[in-house]
Parts: structure tokens; sequence; C-alpha cells
């Protein structure tokens, strides 16, 4: 492996894991950024599916002409972390691929000696199999991170800071994608932890950190159950067939709101199809929406 970069002191090795499709792929977004930073070297991509001959015969352009560009740059494109030598110096891989397949690609990475792992939220399907991950990290002396980035961004920030200043306010947070309705069956699929687990999973993480919303803190759970706002689907499974179709369930935008035991209410609005826009209100006791 060689990199975009030449290879120097001053840079890291960065491995991406889970490409995705170019405009669409969460992978896809952190390989851009990767490949203009400075002190990044980028060694290679694994994308387990668009590569695998067995899985997806006929590569979509858009995939085929972004490997192109890659390998014109000096970065490598496998469709499995085996494929890869074992990593000479400190490399991080950011791994984003589907969640369910995160625990095996993260131990793949392990072992082929990285140093530093980025996952993508919300890791693995379940906590006992994070859980397992942590425990092997903490064996081979590895440093994990899991991507929550809205905890960080100004709008957030900014909603945070208003509510504390204002007695009894309440919080919510609006989380949109901007898939159309033809494009659920797949995002359905393709993220089957469901919606909670991997699109809302953002506004959970910031319900834990700055309202301390827990297990044992929350006093109330309410979904606001109006179509507008809560809609569940159950969906043909693309690539299953007739005698054997396979069902996938999920929302595709749903609205519910938490209270704590100390009096704090927040809610989550997250919509598959709502554009590509997310937000914070901020509304006083009253109700009325608070100018940040």
């Amino acid at each position: 492996m060689n990199g975009n970069r030449p290879d120097t002191a001053d840079t890291l090795d960065v491995v991406l894991v889970g490409c995705g499709m170019p405009k669409k792929g969460m992978g896809w977004y952190h390989l851009t950024q990767l490949l203009e930073m400075k002190n990044v070297n980028v060694r290679a991509i694994v994308e387990p599916f668009f590569l695998n001959d067995e899985l997806c015969p006929k590569v979509p352009p858009a995939f085929a002409q972004l490997v192109a560009s890659l390998e014109s740059k000096g970065v490598m494109a496998v469709s499995s972390v085996d494929d890869l030598e074992k990593f000479e110096k400190p490399t991080l891989c950011l791994i984003a691929g589907r969640t369910p397949d995160n625990p095996k690609l993260f131990r793949q990475c392990v072992n082929k000696g990285a140093s530093i792992i980025f996952l993508e939220k919300p890791g693995a399907p379940s906590v006992k199999e994070l859980e397992e991950m942590r425990d092997l990290a903490n064996e081979r002396d590895v440093m994990v991170y899991i991507g929550y980035n809205k905890n960080v961004t100004p709008y957030v920030q900014s909603a945070v800071t208003l509510s504390r200043k204002t007695p009894n306010s309440q919080v919510s947070f609006v989380h949109n994608n901007s898939y159309d309705t033809s494009d659920l069956p797949e995002c359905f699929t393709r993220n089957s932890e469901g919606m909670l687990k991997n699109m809302a999973i953002h506004e959970l993480a910031l319900l834990v950190t700055f309202f301390n919303v827990t297990v044992d803190t929350i006093s109330d759970f309410k979904v606001d159950t109006s179509k507008e706002v809560s809609e569940k689907l159950t969906i043909w499974q693309p690539g299953t067939s007739m005698p054997d179709p396979v069902y996938i369930t999920d929302f595709s935008r749903v609205k519910f709101e938490i209270t704590t035991k100390n009096g704090t209410k927040v809610s989550v609005q997250a919509n598959r199809c709502g554009g590509n826009v997310s937000r914070a209100e901020v509304r006083d006791r009253e109700g009325k929406e608070l100018e940040q």
C-alpha cells in the first residue's frame, strides 16, 4: 500500500472500511474529508459490497469511477480487510460499514494491527457486542472512538446553552434525511438495526450527554402517534422474492417526548424523507419558541 500522500513522519496512515456509494454512504463523506487532510495518508478503502463480485456482479458506474480515481492517487481498493497487508506503522481504521457487519470488521482491523479505530455510530447491533469489542481493544491496546459528531455542532451547543439559561424550557431535536419514499426499502434493509439505533442514535446520545436521560432517570415516555410525524412501515426487502419473501419493519418517521424524574422534558423528531436539515428548537414554559 502506498496511499495518496508521501509516507512521512508527519502523516497518519488511514484505512477506510465501508465506503458506500458516492454522495450516499457515510464512509464516502469521511473519505472526501480524509483525502483533503494534509496530515493523513489514505492507504486503502475496503468496500465489502460493491467490490464483492458475488454480492454485486455489476458495479455501479459512480462507484467504478471513484475506484479508478482513488487508484490513480495510489489508494488501494479491496473487498475485505483480509486482503490488506499487516499494518507496519500506526494506522487508523475508520469503520463505516453496516452495523451488523461492524463487529467482524472491527476484529479484522485489530488483527491487522490497527492502533486507532473510529467507529461510526452505533458501533454494533447490541451492547454485548460493543462490550466484547471494548474488551478486545483493551487487550490489544487499541484506542477506539465512536462518532457522535452532533454533540459538538454549533446548533446543539446553542440550544443546550439557551435551555440552561431558561427555567422550565424544553428542547426539541429535529433530524431529517433526504430519502425519497422509493428509497426506503433499500434504506430499511441497509440500516436493519432500525431508525432508533441508526438515524436517531445521534439524538439519543444528545439526551444522555446533556439531559441526563438514562433508563433509571426516565419517568415518562410518549410517542406522538399523529401520522404527520410518526409512521411505521412494513416493506418487502429488496433481493427477496416469492415464495420466500422477507419483510422488514421500521419507522419512516417518528416523534417522541421524554420526561425525566427531575421534570426535564426533551423531544426527538426524526424523518427519513424530511429533507436534509437538522435543527434544535427551544421553547419556554408557555410553549413559545425562543430565538437562538
